[in-house]
């Protein structure tokens, strides 16, 4: 079983990972969630519209809380 440990900031010299952040919306809608290519192998469906990436996007942000 894993133990999460909560999402950690990753820097290298070429990118920095962070945890998402509500004004990350438009980046998350134009780079993921309305791509099906980069969803087809994810756990939600593919194409989503910029209100529901937005539902997604609060609740990850929310689960960030606990």
């Amino acid at each position: 079983m894993l133990n999460h440990k909560g999402t950690i900031p990753l820097q290298t010299k070429h990118i920095f990972l962070r945890r998402f952040a509500e004004d990350d919306l438009e980046s998350v809608y134009n780079n993921m969630t309305s791509d099906p290519e980069m969803t087809k192998y994810l756990a939600w469906d593919a194409h989503h519209s910029p209100d529901v990436t937005e539902i997604l996007l609060q609740k990850w942000v929310r689960i960030y809380q606990s």
